[in-house]
């Protein structure tokens, strides 16, 4: 499902100028181009995944520190 969603995202964002420019830029079979385009933005999207999540744990532990500091002992 993200794999079709992708596409669909890459194929939108792909207008008359930048497909000619993308074919002209960059040589060879325009499949492998995409399917490299598409490598790295799963890779950018991991990256931000893990930030992300590191940000959430980060602020769970400080609300959790919160509310034990709260409760009655």
């Amino acid at each position: 499902m993200l794999i079709k969603l992708y596409i669909f995202i890459e194929i939108a964002a792909i207008t008359d100028k930048n497909f000619f420019n993308l074919v002209r830029d960059n040589p060879g079979n325009l499949v492998e181009n995409l399917l490299h385009r598409m490598e790295q933005y799963a890779i950018n999207l991991e990256g931000l995944v893990e930030e992300r999540t590191a940000a959430y744990m980060e602020e769970k532990q400080k609300a959790d520190d919160l509310l034990y500091q709260m409760l009655p002992v």
